[in-house]
């Protein structure tokens, strides 16, 4: 048996196989966790539609498992599954039983939407959503008040009055395109945004601030251009992750962005004057969400969550999960300084950008000796600190 090669997961150096790999053993894992939520959270009528999701799942799962991963990858699903199960494990019985709902909800919308259904779905009871929203479809249908009940059927919703709400509807101005397959969403269904554990911020709730939708969408579209000039083989990689892009307000003097390990494929950004602010922080959270992948598969890191230590980027102390994840962010955005000092990129020129890049390489550097003197890492663990260790070595050379 040949073994599998070493993991790539900071810089798509196997020609993404690596997230490709990483990026269906999570989807299998929400998969199997689709059929994990316990019966009882759908008592009181929704029972049938339960069992018939369960169907659905396990029929796509054996001949069309390709599909069901197409749906359950979209953030705006998977997010109401994870967020369910944590729900369970933390004892919160009002939140397991909601967000259950609403992720089932939510699944048979996406594949009614898709014309994957197969026979009617009937829902008995009050939708747990005020629309009928998908930002892969561009879709935002408000549903009327005091809807009691409803069916699933390919292509629309039927009310149980008997009106038919058809779900090929005119694109919404709520979800911008940035890219092929990415959005901005002016929607967010992630039930823990409010949740933050950076000191500095109170949660990530969608907010656009003083700017219209349009000059977010420039900013993004421009640190994507950047990031396809600079590290194309890094922007590739990204069509395979990246959905939306959720705007949580805009700041002249600081940038704060963030990610969910629930909701791969999501970032949360601040819109910042400067363009290399935005496209740092686009590159740090996208490398968030590959590991926060990881991290669903696989332990990286035996003592990933205790004791704390501290941490190059953070005021506060860290488990070796939150400075994994930093340098692990941080060394793929050195590799694009030093990639344009290459190429003569514009941006060379900018003010502060030698600056930035000794801060950078110098916070990776308290990073990588925090991790390489404490971490015990599983085998997967010890390959992506392997991989960063070399980039980051490389890029200390290279400022000798």
């Amino acid at each position: 048996m040949v073994a599998p090669s070493p993991l790539a997961l900071t810089l798509p150096s196997d020609g993404m196989v690596s997230t490709r790999r990483t990026a269906l053993r999570f989807l299998k894992r929400m998969a199997r966790d689709s059929l994990r939520l316990p019966p009882s959270l759908f008592a009181g009528g929704l029972e049938p539609a339960r069992r018939a999701l369960d169907a659905k799942i396990a029929w796509f799962g054996e001949h069309a498992p390709a599909a069901l991963y197409g749906v359950l990858r979209r953030p705006q699903v998977h997010v109401l599954l994870t967020t369910a199960l944590r729900a369970i494990e933390e004892g919160d019985a009002d939140a397991a039983r909601y967000r259950s709902r609403a992720f089932a909800f939510q699944l048979l919308l996406e594949l009614a939407a898709d014309g994957r259904l197969g026979e009617p779905v009937p829902w008995d009871g009050a939708p747990p959503v005020a629309a009928l929203s998908s930002p892969t479809r561009r879709m935002f249908i408000p549903l009327p008040d005091r809807v009691e009940g409803l069916t699933f059927r390919n292509g629309a919703v039927v009310l149980a009055s008997g009106d038919g709400i058809s779900l090929d509807s005119e694109p919404s101005d709520r979800f911008v395109p940035v890219a092929p397959g990415m959005m901005l969403c002016l929607e967010d269904n992630n039930p823990i945004s409010d949740f933050e554990a950076h000191p500095d911020k109170a949660g990530n709730q969608l907010d656009l601030g003083t700017a219209p939708a349009s000059r977010w969408a420039e900013s993004i579209e421009a640190s994507l251009e950047v990031i396809g000039r600079i590290m194309p083989e890094l922007r590739q990689e990204m069509d395979l992750v990246l959905q939306q892009f959720v705007p949580v307000g805009t700041d002249d003097e600081r940038h704060l962005s963030a990610s969910y390990r629930e909701a791969i494929g999501t970032i949360y950004l601040t819109l910042h004057p400067r363009q290399m602010t935005m496209t740092e922080a686009v590159v740090h959270e996208y490398q968030h969400n590959k590991i926060n992948a990881l991290f669903h598969v696989d332990a990286v890191m035996e003592n990933a969550w205790w004791p704390l230590f501290p941490s190059p980027v953070r005021p506060d102390p860290r488990p070796l999960h939150g400075v994994l994840l930093a340098a692990h962010a941080f060394v793929p955005v050195a590799e694009m300084y030093f990639r344009m000092i290459d190429v003569d990129a514009p941006e060379v020129k900018t003010h502060g950008f030698q600056e930035r890049l000794r801060q950078i390489v110098g916070k990776n550097q308290d990073a990588m000796h925090v991790l390489e003197a404490n971490a015990v890492p599983t085998e997967s663990g010890a390959q992506v600190l392997e991989e960063m260790g070399r980039l980051h070595r490389g890029h200390l050379e290279r400022l000798k």
